[in-house]
């Protein structure tokens, strides 16, 4: 059973689950939904980025939406969103000895 009004589903063992949308398509935004399914009473729902780095229509088993299209996918009244951002070390980073 869903409440349309605050997103919130029902389990069987009668806890109450937050929809919530992943914003980021990285390993990062898959430990995050690890976690949040597993110790948390949040259900994922979806993942969302920039619709210019979008490459599949789902990501991890579940839908990809670009992000300029996921409010009228899965509106704020009814979900919450994560964002999934984290620090990528590149070769820029790196210092170079003298």
């Amino acid at each position: 059973m869903e409440s349309k009004r605050t997103g919130i589903v029902k389990t069987e063992d009668k806890r109450m689950k937050r929809k919530c949308v992943i914003f980021g398509t990285t390993d990062f935004g898959k430990m995050l939904r690890y976690y949040f399914e597993k110790y948390a009473d949040v259900q994922i729902v979806a993942y969302t980025v920039d619709k210019a780095y979008l490459e599949s229509d789902t990501y991890d088993g579940l839908p990809a939406v670009a992000y300029e299209e996921v409010e009228k996918a899965y509106p704020p009244t009814e979900y919450t969103m994560v964002i999934a951002l984290g620090y990528k070390k590149n070769e820029s980073d790196s210092t170079a000895e003298v």
